[in-house]
């Protein structure tokens, strides 16, 4: 490169030394003084650059490349330019600009879509813009179809195109360079289930240290194969992950990319039991036996960092599940499902709730394991009690307790006799309600387990609450207050002040049932919990309906509705109809 710079400024061919130092300083003397603009293209090494460099303050160098080429940021003091990609608008414009405003205006929803499957590369967009010129009575949408389908997506950027302008070529340019360790690490995050990954999970992936990770990631950022997407996590956009999967698939065997993803399932499946541990203490239901412990666990702090994990997890935790199912891991589905419970109960999460629950159901199905399958159904029937399916949620619950006395597992059968007692309170069949509760509460009394117990007991005070026994609701109450502060289950002592509040307003004694009311709203919003936060809010607009403050009434009924509309909750409209009527009722 550099004698053709030579050339081009007027050096004889004869003058021009062979060897590239010489060159290059021949190079640095000849531009000196010179006013010079210098564009290196494509540029794939600060080693490459190097000799290019004029040494002169009178020229300007731009260099482009997919490297970070932090060498040269630190030697001849480089200002890097990230160019990330085109912000969504952009990236419509320049799809219209090509394709034309006519066509563009006919299928909006398509154009967007084309964007979106394009991950915003100008070069995509390029791509599948002309493609579309080039067939002007194929619909958008058409095109559209064929960039959903992940099999197919590097093709479609690639055929009919030159090398320089084709989209796996030009990945590859950045591939070729990588190390080996950082090139499996990149072929090994094209087959990871999930959006995106954080470093130690990527690391458990790869088999090597955090710190190693770390380290493998940050070269391949610097390559700028793999975006932030946070702190210590990390994505690929799709048609670099496609093209990560396809190398992962023409380098590695089925059996390394298969024990890749079960050494990431193994470490999802301990860390989801870790969290679980601390939002529901004393449960003791988390079973890790699919997997071996990873060599370095996920370690929460307290149940703020597991509660956060769980929510930033949320996505990939159901792609790994399914990921675990459909590569021999069933034992490890269903058990993930099963250390997820107590985070799917606490947000309310329904659709990945009853997602996770159906893959580890299937799952213990095909290995024929009865106390898998009885974990599932207890936990879908739980779902569905929520979402107000009450005839599934009975039919499981019966199949559960079947299944749990079959393999002698007391806590199991108790478990369901306490969540069909919670059932028949949702049905508003207090006897029912009351009678299945007892027959937990004697079960767990007799195992010694404090936080079911509890559980069971909470059921028979609001069996009372139904029935009208306030007293003996109350005195309930207390007892389970007690039980979850013993245990250190802020949940359950969010959900049980609550209780003790509808108590008291059922006694009349409305301070009581204020000051209990309050105490629960403000537990529940500190530990996150919007279900119960909205049952507070809820049971306090009763109790100010009761105390003639119709303002507050429809406020706290107003904020509950929020609420549980945000997490699908019918009761919404059970509230809406009462403001409804207040509202006909103020008027007359």
């Amino acid at each position: 490169m550099l004698d053709g710079f030579l050339r081009a400024l007027d050096v004889p061919a004869a003058k021009i030394p062979p060897a590239l130092d010489d060159r290059a300083g021949q190079f640095r003397s000849v531009v000196a003084g010179r006013r010079l603009l210098i564009i290196l293209d494509n540029a794939n090494s600060a080693e490459q650059i190097r000799p290019l460099l004029p040494g002169s303050s009178s020229c300007m160098v731009v260099v482009t490349s997919r490297d970070s080429l932090t060498g040269l940021a630190v030697s001849v003091g480089m200002h890097r330019i990230t160019i990330d990609r085109l912000p969504a608008e952009d990236a419509v414009t320049l799809l219209r600009t090509i394709v034309g405003s006519h066509r563009a205006d006919s299928e909006p929803e398509a154009v967007a879509d084309l964007a979106r499957w394009c991950d915003r590369l100008p070069l995509a967009i390029q791509i599948a813009a002309q493609r579309a010129v080039a067939h002007p009575h194929v619909a958008l949408a058409e095109l559209t179809t064929e960039l959903a389908d992940d099999a197919q997506r590097l093709e479609v950027f690639s055929v009919g195109v030159d090398e320089y302008t084709a989209i796996r070529p030009v990945f590859s340019w950045s591939y070729r360079s990588l190390p080996e360790a950082q090139a499996r690490m990149f072929r090994l995050l094209g087959v990871a289930p999930g959006l995106d990954i954080s470093v130690p999970a990527a690391a458990a992936m790869a088999g090597v240290t955090p710190a190693a990770g770390r380290r493998l990631l940050q070269g391949l950022a610097e390559a700028h194969l793999v975006d932030s997407a946070g702190v210590d996590r990390i994505r690929l956009h799709d048609l670099l992950r496609a093209y990560a999967r396809a190398r992962a698939e023409d380098t590695d065997t089925a059996a390394d990319r298969r024990e890749a993803v079960h050494r990431l399932v193994g470490w999802y499946l301990h860390a989801a039991a870790a969290a679980d541990r601390l939002l529901h203490p004393g449960r003791q239901r988390v079973v890790v036996d699919a997997t071996p412990v990873p060599d370095r666990p996920a370690v929460f702090v307290d149940y703020d960092a597991a509660l956060e994990w769980c929510e930033i997890e949320q996505v990939n935790l159901v792609a790994v599940t399914r990921a675990a199912a459909e590569t021999g891991l069933g034992a490890a589905a269903w058990q993930l499902a099963n250390n997820l419970w107590s985070f799917f109960y606490l947000g309310k999460h329904w659709t990945d709730w009853i997602a996770v629950h159906e893959i580890g159901l299937a799952a213990a199905r095909d290995l024929h394991d009865a106390q898998g399958q009885a974990r599932m159904l207890n936990g879908l029937a739980t779902a569905y009690v929520g979402m107000r399916r009450f005839v599934e949620s009975l039919d499981h619950f019966r199949a559960a307790h079947e299944l749990f006395r079959a393999v002698g597992d007391r806590w199991g059968e108790g478990s369901c006799l306490a969540n069909l007692a919670d059932t028949y309170l949702g049905l508003q069949r207090y006897v029912d309600a009351a009678g299945y509760a007892r027959e937990a509460v004697e079960i767990f009394r007799k195992i010694g387990n404090q936080y079911i117990e509890g559980v069971a007991m909470g059921n028979l005070g609001e069996a009372y609450l139904g029935l009208g026994l306030y007293d003996d609701a109350l005195g309930l109450f207390r007892q389970v207050l007690e039980l979850c502060r013993d245990i250190h289950h802020r949940h359950g002592e969010a959900v049980t002040l609550i209780h003790l509040g509808e108590a008291h307003l059922g006694r009349g004694a409305y301070d009581n049932a204020l000051d209990c009311l309050a105490a629960g709203l403000d537990l529940a919003r500190e530990i996150r919990a919007r279900h119960s936060e909205a049952l507070a809010l809820s049971t306090l607009g009763f109790a100010y309906q009761r105390t003639g403050q119709p303002d507050a009434t429809r406020q706290h009924w107003q904020a509950a509705i929020d609420i549980y509309d945000d997490l699908g909750d019918l009761q919404a409209e059970v509230l809406r109809d009462r403001l409804r009527h207040r509202k006909i009722k103020d008027r007359a």
